[in-house]
């Protein structure tokens, strides 16, 4: 798991790990980090090794993008902003926000003309929806979004 330094306190790197996480954070200012005179959660000592390592740094660097695609997602006229008053209960939430990453996804493909992904997507046997909201494989001559419905 994937945090800011604000996240960089002992007893949360002991609770994600008692939840089968292990917190990662940037590195503590400083010329030793993990050498107080404090306790020092081992979780902690772990994050600080892993982001002392290349592969910890190329990690926590794409943290960025992470950040961005998620500012994005909430930015855009049609984004994940409040929830309307109707909108309540898991499933209706888990559906709105389903449709609401699909608008995204769907307005970054035409922005960016990413033909490819659109022809990627009716390869056949992937799923698609039908009308009737039902899943359905795609055939071997689905050629565009309407042959998924038939």
């Amino acid at each position: 798991m994937l945090g800011d330094g604000y996240y960089d306190a002992n007893d949360l790197y002991d609770l994600a790990h008692a939840q089968g996480y292990q917190l990662v954070t940037p590195l503590p200012r400083g010329e030793q980090p993990g050498k107080g005179h404090h306790y020092q959660s081992p979780y902690r000592l772990r994050s600080i090794a892993i982001m002392q390592s290349p592969f910890g740094r190329r990690l926590h660097g794409g943290r960025s993008g992470i950040e961005r695609t998620y500012g994005n997602a909430t930015s855009f006229g049609g984004g994940l902003g409040p929830l309307p008053a109707w909108v309540r209960g898991r499933d209706r939430v888990r559906t709105w926000v389903w449709a609401k990453l699909l608008i995204n996804a769907a307005r970054i493909i035409k922005h960016n003309g990413l033909r490819q992904v659109c022809k990627m997507l009716l390869r056949p046997g992937l799923l698609c929806v039908v009308p009737t909201g039902t899943w359905r494989t795609t055939s071997a001559k689905a050629r565009t979004w309407a042959d998924c419905r038939t």
